[in-house]
């Protein structure tokens, strides 16, 4: 057992054991489970760390709405991106952002279009973190003409391409045989 999930294990038997517990250590054994796609365990977490009276930050909500996504659950994280809306949390960028990032890293065709939802109904002004998000998502699938289609409309919309998005749109090229030698 100690060898299938290492040392989230033992850091789970030294949460266990503490005296006093904090926001800070409940989402620290909730990220080290999301980290390890351990999601089910997150999840358990995070509901025992509400049944102990503690309030989840947005950090922590974050955490385990990336943590679903990235495991290629969307439908557990749109359940608890729509149950943060629900207590009246505020969803503020990096929230949306982590949905993006979340189904992007999920690595299956669906979640892109997944990826691209989130994006495209994100109320607040987008950042290049958004947009670079999308423009990855794009490029590790091979699909040109939509990243071309996104950074062009990146460019319109006034966001200014930084190193991150210059490498993804240059890997992807590379990657998808277009850049010429």
């Amino acid at each position: 057992m100690y060898g299938e999930c290492g040392f989230v294990c033992f850091a789970h038997r030294v949460f266990d054991g503490m005296v006093k517990r904090d926001v800070a250590s409940w989402t620290s054994m909730i990220c080290g489970y999301c980290s390890m796609g351990k999601i089910e365990q997150a999840q358990i977490l995070f509901e025992r760390m509400k049944l102990e009276g503690w309030e989840p930050n947005d950090f922590t909500w974050n955490t385990i709405i990336t943590g679903y996504a990235r495991k290629g659950d969307s439908d557990g994280a749109l359940a608890l991106f729509s149950r943060m809306k629900r207590e009246d949390l505020v969803l503020d960028l990096v929230t949306w952002n982590g949905m993006i990032s979340g189904f992007v890293q999920a690595q299956r065709l669906g979640s892109v279009k997944d990826a691209r939802n989130v994006f495209e109904k994100t109320p607040q002004d987008k950042n290049v973190a958004s947009w670079n998000a999308m423009i990855g998502c794009y490029g590790k699938h091979g699909m040109m003409d939509s990243l071309i289609e996104l950074f062009d409309r990146m460019q319109v919309e006034g966001i200014k391409a930084d190193e991150v998005t210059l490498a993804s749109v240059l890997s992807a090229f590379s990657h998808s045989g277009s850049v010429g030698t």
